[in-house]
């Protein structure tokens, strides 16, 4: 009995992993293609079931960052992403635009300049206005 609990388990966690794929193939068709509107919901989504998962998050933001919805949600997960991948200027570049839009410019700033001084200055972004 105990096994059998474990092995349907083990096959219902594996089936969840494959019915994602799709979703996560249909996420970054569109990511790629720039139709943030469209990939916003499915990283939403996505991230519902993985939140730790960095990739999710980078993207729910940057298509929170290119859709004239509710810019300042891209916060949270730009926070959450400095925190991991605190090397990378462009996370510090689109946090300090999160922050701008979210009205808090002291935070814009020091962010920025992080992005400027990690990457020597030479920070190219790939947001559309």
């Amino acid at each position: 009995m105990k096994y059998s609990v474990c092995i349907i388990a083990t096959l219902l966690s594996r089936l969840c992993v494959f019915a994602q794929a799709p979703l996560e193939d249909k996420g970054d068709a569109l990511f790629s293609k720039r139709n943030y509107i469209e990939a916003l919901d499915v990283y939403k989504k996505l991230f519902k079931e993985e939140p730790d998962n960095v990739e999710y998050n980078y993207r729910l933001a940057v298509c929170y960052l290119n859709t004239f919805t509710n810019r300042a949600d891209a916060v949270s997960h730009l926070e959450y992403i400095s925190q991991k991948r605190s090397k990378n200027p462009e996370i510090w570049y689109y946090l300090g635009l999160a922050y701008q839009y979210s009205n808090r410019f002291d935070d814009a700033i020091i962010a920025y300049e992080k992005a400027k001084n990690i990457g020597s200055g030479k920070v190219v972004v790939n947001i559309e206005r």
